[in-house]
């Protein structure tokens, strides 16, 4: 039997919807829904359809019960009831799982900002560690330069002061044939040099 849907206790299952079965609105009067059920009952009598009079038979009972039913009061309550709870709670559903699609959508949105902030700041940090690293490394050769010419103006110096040793020893001891006497070796201050 077509409606026997609407008798299970099962309420996920819908209620067929009579109405649209006869092609009414669900608030049509006793004397439209007479008229759409013998207008349908005429378009699908299995008399007035030889090539499938199998199908015919079918929805011209189901055109039936839904016109005896309908045409009920107390039952057709019953079914305004039922289809009526059954919209509701679909509606309800649709409500929910919209929301928790949104819940996820917002939740997918949140953890893709968090990993772009993190991703952006693991950035900022490598950036930062490699501009520490060629800031030293600058620093470091900055400071190399200033040792070498430090060491290259105090080899300088010494050479300069030695030169002058020997000067003044070539005239006390009356040499001046152009050696060098001084007892003072020469050293190489310049690590680099070395």
């Amino acid at each position: 039997a077509p409606f026997r849907c609407m008798d299970r206790p099962d309420r996920t299952v819908q209620p067929e919807n009579l109405y649209r079965l006869l092609e009414v609105k669900s608030w049509a009067s006793e004397v439209e829904i007479r008229k759409a059920y013998r207008r349908l009952s005429l378009q699908c009598h299995p008399d007035k359809n030889p090539d499938d009079t199998k199908r015919a038979a079918r929805v011209f009972d189901r055109i039936t019960q839904a016109y005896k039913l309908l045409s009920d009061k107390s039952k057709r309550k019953t079914h305004d009831r039922k289809l009526k709870a059954w919209i509701r709670r679909r509606k309800a559903e649709r409500a929910t799982e919209r929301a928790r699609r949104d819940k996820r959508a917002s939740e997918d949105a949140n953890i893709r900002e968090m990993r772009e902030k993190l991703r952006k700041r693991e950035n900022a940090s490598r950036k930062a560690r490699r501009q520490g690293v060629e800031q030293e490394c600058a620093d470091e050769a900055r400071a190399r330069a200033r040792n070498k010419e430090y060491i290259s103006r105090l080899n300088v110096e010494w050479e300069r002061q030695r030169e002058a040793m020997d000067a003044v020893l070539r005239r006390a001891m009356g040499y001046d044939d152009g050696k060098k006497l001084s007892s003072i070796p020469k050293r190489p201050l310049n690590p680099y040099d070395a």
